[in-house]
């Protein structure tokens, strides 16, 4: 969200900090500021940065179960590496990536290579020209875990592919910032039995952000996008949403955004949704950042979604989420963290109303200059009208990272 981007511009006054955090120029030298960070070997143009993880995970649920759930082991040992190429003061290209395997000692799912990934993941490519600011980009996954996605109901596991190939351009006019995004994403899973899920989607927004202050600004937020998927039992899928937003940097240290607008959907025939149909709602998302200490922050957003499911059929949704980052010890971090999801799908013949609940608390601790450790525990919980969709889950996870 654009919330996130804020954090690092607290030492701003609060009349400069949202203003700041949306231009063009502001963006490039904090872009070029996260480049220049040490490096363990230098390529002549191209810079290496590389380290390695690893994390033990008890597992009391791991496929998501009602009745009779598989409990298992977990390793997750990993190696990353960032490669950054400063072409030019104002062009760099940097490639992410994560690269592992998950053991499961028990059996309860297959052991398997995996590209640990999130929007920071892949390959990028940077230009700022003028008043533009110009991000590329393919960031791209291989996982097998479903459960940050509600809507899959009954399938625990898809090992799959994901591929998003994108551009982002920003047009700082000082009182106007416009900003359009395209993306198009390859869902590939890779075991025979989930062929049918494959698809290829299309995703175009626009937003136009206008500043009445230096703290307070008003926009506009457009957006659409097509699904097409390989097998015919599931539904093709067009949506379309327009809404404004004001962001307010209330102080220093308390920031808020609300979002609000309309959102249709359109699907078409298959052999799950045997009739075209069509559903809007609206939505709306409410999201709120405090520093309570300068070693303390809290974040809180709430709203209301309409999107297309894992299957393409609509799953309306109801949410909140709540975070916490406590530095109060030195060398130690606390992050709790909950969220309630209430949703509505219908599946074919199958309609289900489920409400889930997800939590935990992550310990970390800085062991030296390079080491850092976590332990976390996380627990999920699924309620639903189709009782085989329904399941409870523990996860206690023991981690370490080494920065070469």
């Amino acid at each position: 969200m654009l919330l996130c981007g804020w954090l690092g511009l607290l030492s701003l006054p609060a009349q400069q900090a949202l203003r700041s955090s949306l231009a063009g120029e502001q963006a490039a030298a904090a872009r070029k500021k996260s480049l220049n960070v040490p490096y363990n070997l230098e390529l002549d143009p191209v810079r290496l940065r590389f380290h390695a993880s690893t994390a033990l995970e008890f597992n009391d649920n791991v496929n998501y179960r009602a009745t009779n759930p598989d409990d298992d082991f977990i390793l997750r040992p990993l190696l990353g590496v960032t490669a950054v190429w400063v072409m030019t003061e104002r062009n760099s290209l940097e490639v992410s990536l994560d690269f592992g395997y998950e053991h499961y000692f028990n059996g309860a799912r297959e052991s398997r290579p995996i590209i640990a990934g999130d929007q920071n993941s892949g390959i990028f490519f940077n230009v700022f020209a003028g008043d533009f600011a110009i991000t590329l980009r393919d960031v791209f996954l291989m996982s097998q875990d479903t459960s940050n996605d509600p809507s899959a109901g009954g399938v625990a596991n898809v090992w799959r592919l994901e591929n998003i190939l994108g551009a982002t351009v920003m047009w700082d006019l000082s009182d106007i910032i416009l900003q359009f995004n395209y993306d198009h994403k390859s869902y590939v899973p890779l075991d025979d039995q989930f062929r049918y899920l494959r698809s290829e989607a299309d995703f175009v927004s626009a937003r136009s952000t206008f500043f009445l202050n230096p703290a307070l600004a008003v926009g506009l937020d457009l957006g659409a996008g097509r699904t097409a998927y390989r097998d015919a039992q599931l539904s093709d899928n067009s949506h379309y949403s327009f809404g404004p937003f004001v962001l307010y940097q209330v102080t220093d240290a308390l920031e808020a955004r609300l979002g609000a607008g309309q959102v249709y959907y359109d699907f078409e025939p298959s052999t799950f949704l045997t009739n075209a149909t069509s559903q809007s709602a609206f939505y709306v998302d409410a999201s709120l950042w405090q520093r309570l200490t300068p070693r303390t922050s809290h974040s809180l957003s709430l709203g209301q979604s309409l999107s297309a499911d894992l299957f393409g059929t609509p799953v309306e949704m109801l949410y909140l989420r709540y975070a916490m980052a406590l530095n109060i010890i030195r060398f130690w971090s606390f992050a709790p963290s909950f969220s309630w999801e209430d949703g509505e799908q219908t599946r074919g013949v199958t309609s289900e109303a489920f409400t889930r609940y997800t939590g935990g608390l992550t310990v970390g601790r800085q062991l030296g200059p390079k080491l850092s450790a976590s332990v976390g525990w996380f627990f999920q919980s699924k309620q639903s009208s189709v009782a085989a969709y329904e399941y409870a889950q523990n996860r206690l996870v023991l981690s370490a990272r080494y920065q070469f």
